[in-house]
């Protein structure tokens, strides 16, 4: 295989975010991306894996989504001093 993931059934058209099209279902390549481990609560994984079920997408696509959309207010000043930065 030439690092492609082949999709078998029909993707719907739904999205968490603007920000994040889900349909793409499983990234094309790694290519660029970090591998890595998280450690989830047996209820935080259960619950994901349901929310990534119901908006007809994988796992991996929500973490993407969260850990973007985490990072884009973590770097947003908050206060007067750090706008000036």
């Amino acid at each position: 295989m030439t690092g492609r993931m082949i999709l078998s059934a029909p993707m719907k058209r739904r999205f968490f975010s603007p920000k994040m099209d889900t349909r793409r279902q499983r990234a094309q390549t790694r290519e660029g991306m970090v591998v890595t481990t998280v450690a989830l609560e047996r209820d935080q994984h259960a619950r994901l894996k349901a929310a990534a079920k119901r908006h007809s997408t994988v796992l991996t696509a929500v973490v993407r989504q969260a850990v973007e959309e985490w990072l884009d207010r973590d770097e947003k000043p908050t206060s007067p001093k750090e706008k000036q930065r």
